[in-house]
């Protein structure tokens, strides 16, 4: 009677656990005006690049409109102010390739 009963709790639990679904927060999807490509935004929280800020920004902020090779990559290992820093370092050794409209945001704050 006891097998029986365990049997019977053990099913009822795992049927349980298996209706459970994970809850995913919404990807916000923009289109680029230039290209009309879709961009899919992680939720606020969630970063998921490999510069400081999204390549597409980034981008804009340079003469040529194209990243240079040598632009510091994202370190997850370090904070979001420590790759700031970073980033701003190199933007100093390279006034010339940024625009001069945006040379304010590199400066320290």
């Amino acid at each position: 009677m006891k097998v029986l009963a365990l049997s019977i709790f053990c099913l009822v639990t795992i049927s349980t656990f298996s209706q459970v679904k994970e809850i995913k927060q919404p990807k916000k999807v923009t289109f680029d005006k230039q290209t009309s490509q879709p961009i899919v935004k992680e939720p606020k929280g969630v970063y998921m690049s490999e510069y400081i800020i999204y390549p597409e920004k980034l981008k804009t902020y340079f003469i040529t409109g194209e990243i240079p090779v040598d632009f510091p990559k994202y370190d997850k290992q370090k904070s979001h102010e420590e790759n700031k820093v970073i980033a701003r370092t190199w933007s100093k050794a390279n006034k010339n390739l940024i625009k001069s409209e945006f040379w304010h945001l590199f400066e320290n704050k």
